[in-house]
């Protein structure tokens, strides 16, 4: 047997989705940032990056709405370590 929506529940269902969608259209909280400063190239740290960021979406987080992960990598030339890392904390 085919079960029939009534009115009252099919427009009670419309008024949730619309409520959802007004609450995701609000403008977005904090955005927190993570920086990562790695000393070698950038491709050395691909996989772990990859990794990090899949482990950030697993907990909840997306990048650009609650999170922004910034890296920067000194292709080591160790000198730069320290101005990399100034400009990454402002």
């Amino acid at each position: 047997m085919r079960r029939v929506l009534t009115k009252p529940v099919a427009v009670l269902m419309v008024l949730i989705v619309a409520t959802s969608l007004a609450a995701e259209a609000q403008q977005p909280g904090t955005i927190y940032r993570i920086g990562f400063l790695g000393a070698g190239a950038e491709v050395v740290y691909t996989d772990l990056l990859r990794a990090f960021r899949a482990g950030l979406r697993e907990l909840g987080y997306v990048e650009g709405k609650n999170i922004a992960v910034e890296s920067r990598f000194a292709e080591d030339k160790y000198e730069r370590l320290r101005d990399l890392g100034r400009t990454g904390s402002r």
